[in-house]
């Protein structure tokens, strides 16, 4: 691990992605043809695409998520710690 495991991510469950995606597919961007980039509106763009966020706002210590997961397995992880 990076960094010796001192980083944090955000882990979203996979059902939840698909569910954002699922939401989102039939309904396609379409380009602000008075997007200006001199004075640039965040919530829209002149391109037809968007991207969404729809990850998990909540990070969680890399070190927290392989104990939680070391603990359901019971298991211990061989761990390699390496500088970032």
């Amino acid at each position: 691990m990076f960094n010796y495991g001192k980083h944090r991510r955000d882990f979203t469950y996979i059902d939840d992605i698909v569910e954002g995606i699922v939401r989102v597919i039939d309904c396609p961007a379409k380009p602000n043809v008075q997007w200006c980039s001199h004075a640039p509106d965040p919530g829209s763009s002149k391109v037809p695409w968007r991207i969404y966020n729809i990850g998990n706002d909540q990070p969680v210590g890399l070190m927290d998520y392989i104990s939680e997961l070391e603990k359901a397995l019971g298991l211990t992880a061989k761990k390699e710690l390496l500088p970032l």
